[in-house]
């Protein structure tokens, strides 16, 4: 986890370079102290790293709070009648219940910066594609108002878990809107709670996948390398 962490900074440090926002960021970037939260379907991994170029100086924390995840456990904790209102309350209460474990294993600190990587986080950018999403700046009052009014949107349509669950199979076999949706109102609300918790006003979002990490490891093994053979 701790080589996957640092790939995937290592990748948002050389694609950012030409973005105003990512570049503000990774400017000066061996002073700063920076918290990415990686997002996937399983888990999301918490990394903070002092220095880009340097290992995180935590192991990742790894916590139960994937999109995937809490879907499941919307469903195993709810039966086909439940209020949907009240499944996502009950999600909320477990995110809460991670969290606060994640934050008394991780000192405080004055964090610099954010940096955010999953399906829910490029989704809420509102942008199509990568190329797109990276860089984009998110502040925390824009992703609460986007929580919010997701979730009002799917309740009112919705209702109860046994139709969203239904109604969401049918989606992914048509690919519309309403799983985005979705993962956007069980995934959201740990970034909010992370930047709430930091004092951060806003993240920044991380289009690079873990192979443009890779690569520039690569790369930079091979400059290093004739560099060394040049000296």
């Amino acid at each position: 986890k701790e080589e996957e962490a640092t790939y995937t900074a290592k990748a948002f440090r050389y694609t950012s370079i030409n973005h105003y926002n990512g570049k503000n960021l990774v400017d000066n970037h061996q002073n700063k102290k920076i918290i990415f939260i990686d997002q996937g379907g399983g888990s999301t991994e918490f990394i903070l790293f002092n220095n880009l170029d340097n290992p995180p100086l935590y192991p990742p924390k790894s916590l139960n709070l994937g999109t995937t995840t809490l879907e499941n456990a919307l469903y195993i904790n709810s039966n086909y009648d439940t209020p949907l209102e009240k499944a996502f309350s009950e999600i909320d209460n477990e995110i809460d219940k991670k969290l606060q474990t994640l934050f008394k294993d991780v000192k405080k600190f004055k964090a610099d910066g954010c940096v955010a990587v999953g399906t829910a986080i490029t989704k809420a950018s509102g942008k199509k594609g990568n190329r797109n999403q990276h860089c984009v700046s998110l502040n925390k009052e824009y992703l609460s108002e986007k929580l919010i009014s997701i979730r009002k949107k799917i309740i009112a349509e919705y209702m109860t878990v046994g139709n969203i669950k239904t109604a969401l199979e049918e989606d992914r076999r048509s690919k519309n809107r309403l799983d985005s949706d979705f993962t956007m109102a069980l995934g959201l609300k740990a970034y909010i709670d992370i930047m709430d918790f930091y004092g951060l006003d806003h993240l920044i979002v991380s289009g690079t996948g873990l192979w443009y990490g890779i690569f520039y490891k690569g790369y930079e093994d091979i400059v290093l390398h004739r560099d060394h053979m040049v000296g």
